[in-house]
C-alpha cells in the first residue's frame, strides 16, 4: 500500500511540473539549454503559431505563438531526429524534417500556406 502511495506521488509530481522521471530510453528526462525549433511562413518570414510537432520517438509539442518549440527531452538530443509538422487547421502544408538536435542548437523549417491564391483573389472581390 505505501509503494503504491510513494508511485502515486511521484506521479503526480511529474504531472503537476511536467517533468518526467525518465525519458524512453532510460536518460534523464530533461536537459538544461532546450534545442529551439521555429517554424515560419516560407512566404511572409513570420512565425506560424498552433502547428503540431511530432517527434519519431512520439513526443508531440505545439509551436508557441512566437513559432518556436523549445525540445527539452533527453532522448532526442545528440540525434538526428524526424520531425513531423502538421496544421490541424488545414491552412499549411505538411512538412517532414529530420533535424540534428543538440543540447543548446537551434534550426529553422518552412512551411508552406495552403490556398494561398484562393485567398488572396478572395480579398480583392470584397
Amino acid at each position: 500500500m505505501v509503494r503504491k502511495l510513494v508511485w502515486a506521488a511521484v506521479l503526480l509530481a511529474a504531472i503537476c511540473f511536467g517533468e518526467p522521471l525518465m525519458s524512453p530510453n532510460g536518460l534523464s528526462g530533461h536537459v538544461r539549454d532546450p534545442f529551439v525549433m521555429l517554424v515560419v511562413d516560407a512566404d511572409t518570414g513570420r512565425p506560424v503559431p498552433h502547428l503540431r510537432m511530432t517527434t519519431d520517438n512520439g513526443i508531440v509539442c505545439f509551436t508557441r505563438p512566437d513559432g518556436a518549440v523549445n525540445w527539452t527531452e533527453g532522448s532526442l538530443m545528440n540525434r538526428s531526429v524526424h520531425f513531423a509538422v502538421r496544421d490541424d487547421q488545414q491552412q499549411f502544408a505538411n512538412v517532414d524534417a529530420t533535424v540534428h538536435v543538440t543540447s543548446g542548437g537551434a534550426a529553422t523549417l518552412t512551411v508552406r500556406r495552403l490556398h494561398h491564391l484562393s485567398t488572396r483573389h478572395q480579398s480583392n472581390r470584397g
